[in-house]
């Protein structure tokens, strides 16, 4: 509701939540001769709103300004060498990410306020930035052959390459959610910051013969996969109200976690009448998932976010937490967080 409005009936007492969607793009396709061809292609999407997660429960402080400006970048281009092969080569670059930021930089430092009664967030709240550039390759290759022992033959082989680094921050307001119930002080959700860089790499190598002889195609093909994932150092600093009990976090970089897989491919079509109306098939491949960045890597960061829920006094009666009114020695709930090692995961 707009200050000083309380009718939750009239649209005069909203505020508005706009979603302004900038998008732009380039595109171009070159012949650079008889037997090349190259495209390029630049896009721009900026995705943004002034009071994103704005709600009944979540006031203009708690809300969240959304920015999101993402550029690609595509190159590709084709070259036909003779009758018999022809080679394409793509690489493209996405300049990935978003930001969920603070209504105004000050709200950092200031600690967030929740009723468990009402549900009601008030004063800040927390904001999420992440970088996530992307960049990709790939090489294709086709090479024809024909009547080779009464049969036409198409190889097709390549390599792909992919990158995917991946650096995102959490903060909370203040450090800490002050929480109520029905208005009494009652527990500190206590915090440290998330600055979790993880990484994976992929590489993968394919390969396919096509046989065609008479009224039978057969294919043979093969694949191999190379996923790497691990974390790199990052430091996260203490909690600023009890720096002691949620001290800084120095994690390291961990082990490269690797898969390789084998994925044979195999096919074979017969053209029983040889009308192309009654055919016969039969096929065989084996797949794999790609790596799971999250579930490999991230997950086993120490960087990442840590909370410990732990009785709150308000002694003084103002509303905001501070060391000498948590009993830190009953703990209610806790994320993240070594009890006997506070400044490790």
């Amino acid at each position: 509701l707009i200050p000083g409005c309380d009718d939750a009936e009239s649209a005069d007492c909203l505020n508005d939540d706009p979603t302004l969607l900038r998008n732009a793009n380039v595109k171009f396709n070159l012949q650079v001769a008889p037997n090349n061809k190259f495209n390029f292609l630049w896009a721009y999407n900026n995705k943004g709103r002034e009071t994103r997660g704005a709600s009944d429960t979540r006031p203009l402080e708690t809300t969240w300004v959304q920015r999101g400006p993402v550029h690609i970048f595509k190159f590709e281009d084709t070259h036909i060498f003779s009758d018999n092969l022809l080679l394409t080569g793509r690489y493209a670059y996405i300049d990935g990410g978003f930001g969920l930021f603070y209504q105004d930089p000050s709200l950092r430092d200031v600690q967030v306020s929740y009723d468990l009664d009402t549900g009601n967030y008030a004063r800040s709240y927390l904001d999420y930035v992440t970088e996530r550039p992307v960049n990709t390759a790939n090489v294709d290759v086709n090479y024809f052959m024909t009547d080779v022992g009464g049969a036409d033959m198409e190889f097709k082989f390549g390599y792909q390459f992919k990158s995917t680094p991946i650096d995102s921050f959490t903060t909370y307001g203040g450090d800490a959610y002050a929480v109520f119930d029905a208005g009494v002080a009652t527990e500190a959700w206590l915090f440290r910051q998330s600055n979790r860089t993880y990484n994976g790499t992929y590489h993968a190598f394919h390969f396919q013969d096509i046989i065609t002889k008479g009224n039978m195609t057969l294919k043979l093909g093969l694949r191999y996969d190379n996923s790497k994932a691990w974390n790199e150092a990052s430091t996260v600093p203490a909690n600023q109200i009890v720096p002691d009990f949620l001290p800084a976090v120095q994690a390291t970089a961990t082990d490269k976690v690797t898969w390789n897989n084998l994925s044979p491919r195999l096919g074979l079509t017969y053209d029983l009448t040889g009308d192309g109306k009654t055919i016969l098939r039969a096929s065989y491949g084996r797949f794999y998932d790609l790596m799971d960045l999250g579930a490999n890597a991230s997950n086993y960061n120490a960087a990442n976010a840590t909370e410990v829920d732990v009785p709150w006094n308000d002694l003084n009666g103002d509303g905001f937490i501070q060391a000498p009114e948590l009993d830190l020695n009953t703990i209610y709930y806790t994320r993240n967080y070594n009890v006997d090692d506070p400044s490790s995961s």
